[in-house]
């Protein structure tokens, strides 16, 4: 099963339906409708890889687990701190600190070095980073 196949499942698995649209300048996006199940949308073009796709649907998917969708009046105060805690699900979910201790132990000091060996893309290597120095794990 692959990365994205895991996490259509983890939705499925949630209620959560998922569609590809054409979305014009977004990549993906979340809706919880309240009366209705929450579904994820992703674009059907600018993806230019599973891995990024994964990437893009566990972003989403971390906003649906933390509870930190744009819904009330006060979320645009509030949207670095919304996307920083989908970022951080989506990082231990994609590449959980051990993954990238090993990478680093096995002379992987790059970031596409690091993507190469945790078969991800680069952006997650970035924010993986920069979220593990913030908890000072690096």
């Amino acid at each position: 099963m692959t990365t994205l196949e895991y996490l259509l499942q983890k939705a499925a698995d949630n209620g959560i339906s998922v569609y590809e649209l054409s979305l014009e300048n977004i990549q993906s996006m979340i809706a919880d409708l309240k009366d209705m199940d929450p579904a994820i949308c992703l674009s059907s073009s600018g993806i230019s890889s599973s891995r990024e796709a994964a990437e893009l649907m566990a972003h989403e998917l971390g906003h649906f687990f933390t509870g930190t969708y744009y819904d009330s009046p006060y979320c645009a105060n509030n949207r670095g701190k919304m996307e920083h805690k989908a970022n951080t699900w989506m990082v231990k979910e994609l590449l959980p600190f051990a993954s990238l201790r090993e990478a680093l132990k096995d002379s992987c000091h790059e970031y596409w070095e690091i993507a190469e060996y945790c078969n991800c893309t680069e952006h997650l290597v970035e924010t993986a980073i920069q979220i593990y120095q913030q908890k000072g794990l690096l």
